[in-house]
């Protein structure tokens, strides 16, 4: 017996339209923040591994294991 693949469920046109302008809108927002943090990073001389995933905290470092920590 073969087994019954489910059906795609297709997008209205005017949906797709509008999620691919927002998908291209959303393109071109993250390459401008990553130009932003990028420029940050080099006007800061911030280290390759840090991250930063708050805006108001800025750039972290990375996490130290648990073992290096208690040292």
């Amino acid at each position: 017996m073969a087994v019954k693949q489910p059906r795609t469920i297709p997008l209205p046109p005017k949906t797709a339209g509008i999620l691919r302008e927002l998908v291209g809108a959303q393109r071109t927002l993250q390459a401008q923040i990553d130009a932003i943090v990028n420029t940050a990073r080099d006007l800061l001389s911030v280290p390759d591994d840090y991250t930063i995933d708050n805006i108001d905290v800025g750039f972290v470092p990375p996490a130290q294991p648990v073992e290096a920590a208690e040292q």
